[in-house]
């Protein structure tokens, strides 16, 4: 049993079947048989090892010294242990997923099995000893992360055109506030002075961003947010034109 994990981890490194081991870095005593002899009393080497966890696999947790390939393996899991901090365990906790209670979580964590992505990749040979039920329940929670997927993606575009509607009202009170400018200079005017007339590159340009906006808040498929932001000439104008 543990030539075949140990050949399917190799597979797995190399890319032959998704790798959804689970290493834990630790540092361990091991005897040193040479000096031990030497000096008549037991002498210990403290070495880092690494236990491998499959999950949906209990019965075959290879543990060994670390190799340069599992530093290049698991790079992040072993920056975090060579640190000194704890790694977390990514994903969805199970005591976190609805569908099931608290005799299936201890269940399944018997399995090696703590978060809802990890029982969603239960290879197949794993999950029928699990027993029965476990597959169907593997297939739940593929599909409820796939759910959680495509509602976040939803709710992202629903937010970005709620944005996008805001950017077309300020856009409007802007435009609208320039309208009201140049009413107010016309009537000031100074001894026949002409009234300066409406900036009409302004107004040009701040009508073409609303209906630019509007466009993408019609549009299937939002594009991502960006902040309206005056162009240099479009400030120059309001400014010389609230100063006039």
């Amino acid at each position: 049993m543990a030539e075949i994990t140990e050949a399917l981890l190799v597979a797995n490194a190399v890319g032959k079947a998704p790798d959804t081991a689970i290493p834990q870095f630790f540092m361990k005593d091991v005897k040193n048989n040479f000096k031990s002899n030497q000096e008549g009393r037991p002498v210990y080497d403290t070495k880092e090892y690494v236990r491998i966890i499959i999950p949906g696999d209990r019965n075959s947790i290879p543990e060994r010294p670390v190799k340069d390939a599992d530093k290049a393996r698991w790079p992040k899991q072993y920056a975090m242990f060579a640190q000194g901090l704890e790694m977390a365990t990514d994903g969805t906790p199970l005591e976190q997923w609805p569908p099931i209670d608290r005799n299936q979580v201890e269940f399944l964590k018997h399995w090696n099995v703590r978060t809802v992505e990890q029982l969603s990749q239960v290879n197949d040979v794993n999950v029928q000893r699990m027993g029965m039920g476990m597959m169907s329940l593997r297939a739940n929670a593929a599909l409820w992360l796939e759910q959680a997927r495509s509602g976040a993606g939803i709710s992202r575009v629903v937010q970005e055109r709620d944005e996008l509607k805001s950017q077309v009202t300020l856009l409007t009170e802007q435009l609208a506030d320039l309208a009201t400018r140049m009413s107010e200079m016309a009537a000031r005017q100074d001894g026949g002075a002409p009234a300066p007339a409406p900036n009409a590159d302004l107004m040009q340009a701040m009508m073409e961003k609303m209906a630019a906006l509007e466009a993408r808040v019609s549009s299937p498929a939002a594009e991502p947010v960006k902040r309206t932001r005056r162009t240099k000439a479009e400030m120059e104008a309001a400014r010389a034109a609230g100063e006039a």
